[in-house]
C-alpha cells in the first residue's frame, strides 16, 4: 500500500472480509457464471441469445440488493443510481422491442 511516506505493509483481512470476498466468488464467479453459460448454450436464435446476455444487466441489482441486505452495504449514490437506472430502461426497452413486455 502505497502512502505519503513510501510503501506500507498493508493490514490482513478479517474474517468478515474473508468470508464476504469467498461468498461473492462462490455465487457470482461459479454459480451465476454457470447458469448464464447454460443459457446461452440453450439459444437457439439470435434474439434468445440477446435475451439471456441481457440478464446479465440483473446481475447488478441482485449483487446490490444482496450487498445491503446480507452483508450491511451501503445504498448507492445519486451517480451509482443513476447507472443502475440506465441499465432497467435498457433492459425494459429490449424487453419492449422484442414483444415480450405488453404495453
Amino acid at each position: 500500500m502505497a502512502g505519503p511516506g513510501g510503501l506500507h505493509p498493508a493490514a490482513a483481512a478479517d474474517q468478515r472480509q474473508v468470508l464476504n470476498t469467498a461468498l461473492v466468488a462462490l455465487f457470482s464467479g461459479v454459480i451465476a457464471t454457470s447458469l448464464f453459460l447454460y443459457a446461452r448454450h440453450l439459444a437457439v436464435s439470435p434474439a434468445q441469445l440477446a435475451a439471456a446476455d441481457c440478464t446479465q444487466a440483473l446481475e447488478v441489482v441482485f449483487s446490490l440488493t444482496g450487498e445491503v441486505w446480507l452483508l450491511g452495504g451501503t445504498l448507492p449514490s445519486t451517480l451509482g443510481w443513476s447507472g443502475l437506472a440506465l441499465t432497467l430502461v435498457g433492459l425494459l426497452l429490449y424487453l419492449w422491442r422484442s414483444g415480450s413486455l405488453k404495453t
